[in-house]
């Protein structure tokens, strides 16, 4: 008996402190990319996801677009949208992600089509099975 107030003591007391228990262990936090390493003409350089306006796919490669520049990258959307924050970046066609923090605003038109507009006036259509998610996520 004494030994069980112990144990239970003791786990009381850590739970309290933050430790962990094996509940927590078992589940890891989620690591998402945070950067891009893109190879340019004779440079290699490190484009932080925070800089990334939008995301498309061509052809099993996908371009990242920012204010200044695009780099392409031999990795599928599919790849992409897994490896980075949901909260950070969604998904609005088959062809394209799109930073959250990068859009101004939302528009119609007459035929209930949604898109987006990104900073500079930037405009992307949002693919017809995507709406309702789209419309949810930016009301959030």
């Amino acid at each position: 008996m004494i030994s069980e107030l112990r144990s239970t003591a003791a786990w009381g007391i850590a739970t309290s402190l933050g430790g962990a228990t094996a509940t927590t262990r078992s589940q890891p936090l989620p690591c998402f990319q945070r950067r891009f390493v893109v190879r340019t003409h004779r440079r290699i350089e490190l484009v932080p996801t925070t800089a990334v306006l939008w995301i498309a796919a061509a052809k099993g490669a996908a371009t990242l677009h920012t204010a200044t520049a695009r780099y392409r990258l031999n990795r599928r959307l599919n790849d992409l949208e897994a490896a980075l924050d949901p909260e950070q970046f969604l998904r609005i066609h088959r062809s394209a992600l799109v930073r959250l923090g990068a859009i101004e605003r939302l528009e119609t038109d007459p035929h209930g089509e949604l898109a987006l507009i990104l900073g500079g006036g930037l405009r992307l259509r949002v693919g017809r099975q995507r709406q309702a998610r789209v419309r949810a996520a930016l009301l959030r």
